[in-house]
């Protein structure tokens, strides 16, 4: 069977995703923003692309580094490194796998995907990409000393086999144990082999449709347009800029001066004072999620009991006006808005948990916590994740708890949260939907439950665990969303201490530019923009 019809993802239609997985417009204004940008665009696309022009694009975030190896964060893998560097599939609207850099792909058995790759295409420095290229690539993201940093979604050591050369147009990826593997392959950048040896840093090398121009740190980096790109007559767009501002104040700012064209990822809670501006328009970015993931191993919310009572102790009405200016959705369930979620009731029967300070702390009581002391682990990048803390901080308060907030750039809080796992109380994490829904579990558990170091032999919860294997490796698509219920109702009332806030983020474009690839699911790029 070809993986882009078929293979591993059951893609939904957009009805379905309104329906089942979407929010609704009376929950959250800006979901009909999402699809009439949505609509917008791919109107869009049917005119014909013109060729030439510039785009700066205002990035809420500053930048040391681009070598691909190394570089770090989602606007670096979900969008710079996009213009530069191919990838194995892209995603579409409708969560797909669409073919890129491997061309069909087939798995024969549960462990072993075969890949035929594209033919024709080239490096910048104008050697042709071969298998060898790919399949270097594979193993390298995969290295289990020095992995590639942003590869988040590469699969663990416990899983991953190998990638081989079979022949000149086809490799074989194998696995130690059933995979799904598609639903990674967007986030690994092909480079060509034993990059390691290539300074990446100072000059990229890959297949995307821009090629390195200038990098500055801490500024900018400019790109320009890959005569010899595979893809048709893309790109249309003669220079890609992207602007390293240090929030999204500095963005507004930037934008309304006209230092800047386009602004990536707005929160509701900033969108009123760019939407309409300057002539521009609204793109996509996803349905934008947050959650605060608990610590199980150690520490006092080691006690499921512990992390029961917290639930009752998030003052989501406050966090929700604070932090996200009324715009957001507050729910405890993050598989609320996925087409598994079990629906709002707690699972039991028991009441959904509100915002009850005097019931959290009885149940803290009653776990032996009463002087609960919550370290809140938070990103330095922009975000809302300060003001959301402190808001929950004096909620905390009222049931008796001192929290207190810690803050961390990206590559220490990943280091915590995924590598080391030894962050302390909660932490705050976040994602875009709809994720490809196989997905869910691995990006929402991965932290807690795989791959457990060796300070914590024994998994925190053995039957969620157990759920998060079955989903991770199912046999077929049924015993796949039958897994990931078992997972939900497990994390609900084993894992708990969730809360989440969902809301629609957006990107600001000028009104005349059309063909930017949004996939709702945070992806953007810039190969197939044109200015009409």
């Amino acid at each position: 069977r070809e993986a882009g019809m078929e293979e591993f993802i059951q893609g939904i239609s957009r009805s379905e995703l309104l329906k089942r997985g979407a929010l609704g417009a009376a929950a959250v204004g800006g979901v009909d923003a999402l699809i009439r940008a949505e609509s917008a665009g791919a109107a869009g696309e049917a005119l014909t692309a013109r060729a030439g022009g510039e785009l700066v694009v205002g990035i809420g975030q500053v930048f040391e580094d681009i070598n691909v190896l190394t570089a770090f964060g989602y606007r670096w893998g979900q969008l710079m490194a996009y213009a530069m560097y191919d990838t194995l599939v892209k995603y579409d609207r409708n969560g797909r796998a669409v073919p890129l850099l491997a061309r069909s792909w087939t798995t024969p058995n549960p462990t072993t995907t075969i890949v035929k790759i594209r033919r024709g295409v080239k490096f910048h420095n104008g050697n042709p990409m071969r298998v060898e290229d790919v399949v270097w690539s594979l193993n390298r993201i995969h290295d289990p000393v020095k992995p590639a940093s942003n590869n988040f979604l590469a699969l663990p050591k416990d899983i991953w086999g190998k990638a081989v050369k079979v022949d000149n147009e086809t490799l074989r990826i194998t696995t130690k144990k059933p995979a799904r593997m598609v639903e990674s392959w967007r986030f690994w950048f092909i480079m060509p082999e034993n990059a390691d040896s290539l300074n990446l840093g100072e000059r990229p090398i890959g297949t995307g449709p821009f090629q390195y121009k200038n990098f500055v740190k801490g500024d900018r980096l400019e790109l320009t347009r890959f005569a010899d790109y595979w893809n048709g007559n893309r790109p249309y767009l003669n220079e890609l800029t992207f602007r390293f501002l240090a929030d999204e104040a500095a963005q507004v700012a930037n934008f309304l001066s006209g230092d800047v064209d386009y602004l990536h990822d707005i929160s509701v809670a900033t969108l009123p004072q760019v939407q309409g501006k300057r002539n521009s328009k609204l793109i996509p970015s996803g349905l934008f999620f947050q959650w605060w993931q608990p610590q199980m191993y150690t520490g006092p919310l080691k006690d499921v009991k512990v992390r029961q009572a917290l639930q009752w102790a998030f003052d989501k009405s406050t966090d929700n006006r604070v932090a996200w200016g009324g715009r957001a959705e507050p729910t405890w369930n993050p598989f609320e808005k996925s087409p598994y979620s079990i629906g709002k009731r707690w699972p039991g029967g028991g009441p959904t948990p509100t915002f009850d300070p005097d019931r959290a702390k009885r149940l803290l009581s009653a776990a032996g916590a009463s002087n609960l002391k919550l370290n809140m682990m938070i990103l330095k990048e922009p975000g809302p994740w300060k003001r959301e803390a402190e808001v929950l901080q004096q909620g905390f308060k009222k049931a008796g708890i001192e929290a207190t907030i810690q803050v961390l750039p990206a590559t220490q809080w990943f280091d915590r949260l995924y590598t080391k796992r030894n962050h302390e109380g909660i932490a705050v994490n976040a994602g875009s939907l709809p994720f490809p829904w196989a997905l869910i579990a691995n990006y929402m558990m991965k932290a807690s439950l795989l791959k457990n170091p060796p300070k914590f032999p024994k998994p925190a919860i053995p039957a969620l665990e157990a759920a998060y294997n079955t989903a991770f490796s199912p046999r077929n698509e049924a015993q796949y969303a039958a897994a990931l219920k078992s997972v939900q109702r497990l994390m609900l009332t084993q894992a708990a201490a969730f809360h989440t806030m969902i809301a629609s983020n957006q990107n600001i474009a000028p009104r005349r530019l059309q063909g930017v690839d949004s996939t709702l699911i945070g992806d953007q790029r810039f190969d197939g923009a044109y200015l009409a």
